[in-house]
């Protein structure tokens, strides 16, 4: 397990929990970083601590220090065609 900030760009992950204080939590959930959906960084502001995460089709900011919070699993999600 780790953080979500420390996942790579483009490295599709799925959410295991969400580890903040009550409202902090709250508003997580509320954005979508709920267990089981998957999240894909697709921006870094290296100077800043800012991210951008794709969460259900939506764009979504968050700071370093909040990311951290949202635990997800080591492996990265990979997709599976099946062909017919």
């Amino acid at each position: 397990m780790r953080g979500l900030d420390e996942v790579r760009l483009n490295e599709k992950v799925k959410i295991l929990d969400v580890v903040h204080e009550p409202f902090m939590k709250r508003r997580l959930l509320d954005l979508g970083f709920i267990k089981g959906n998957e999240v894909i960084p697709t921006l870094k502001h290296a100077n800043r601590g800012i991210c951008a995460y794709e969460v259900k089709g939506c764009m979504i900011a968050l700071r370093q220090e909040d990311a951290k919070h949202i635990i997800v699993s080591d492996d990265e999600v990979k997709e599976c065609l099946i062909n017919y």
